[in-house]
């Protein structure tokens, strides 16, 4: 994507003026495609402590279903609440790494602290959520809450 285009610049002798000053906008162009090829690198992440679970949302008329892959935990290391219009699932994933003085292992398990917030584009009944965990998948139900219908009034302008 391309902020300028050298086409575009004038070709009299103002365009070695015009040239200059768009060198900062190319030096700009060339900074934002390095950070958005290193923000999509797979080695970006490798060696952070944490891990982000992969969540699925659902929506029916009278529900809002989440869905979210944590396995490997128990409950009471995850916490479940709704923040200003957002469900938030957060949690932190420990590990019990022996040290084995004989042998090679490996180990690709994601360890750490972990925080999804969900926008809810739906008013929830924040007394009527539900929660639970198992076979390392937490699906929280949350019933929407009836639309409000909005009227339309006619407002007179007045002299």
């Amino acid at each position: 994507m391309a902020f300028w285009n050298r086409e575009f610049l004038p070709t009299s002798s103002s365009s070695r003026w015009a040239e200059r000053a768009f060198a900062p906008l190319a030096e700009m162009e060339e900074m934002f495609d390095r950070f958005r090829r290193e923000l999509y690198s797979p080695d970006l992440m490798r060696g952070v402590e944490g891990f982000s679970p992969r969540v699925e949302i659902r929506e029916t008329d009278k529900n809002i279903l989440v869905s979210a892959e944590i396995a490997g935990m128990n409950e009471k290391d995850i916490s479940v609440t709704l923040k200003e219009k957002n469900l938030v699932i957060e949690g932190e994933k420990t590990s019990e790494r022996k040290k084995e003085d004989t042998g090679y292992y490996r180990s690709e398990f994601s360890y750490g602290c972990f925080y999804r917030s969900i926008p809810l584009h739906a008013e929830v009944d924040e007394d009527k959520v539900s929660a639970t965990y198992k076979n390392g998948v937490l699906e929280v139900t949350l019933n929407k809450l009836p639309e409000t219908k909005q009227t339309a009034k006619k407002i007179e302008i007045k002299h």
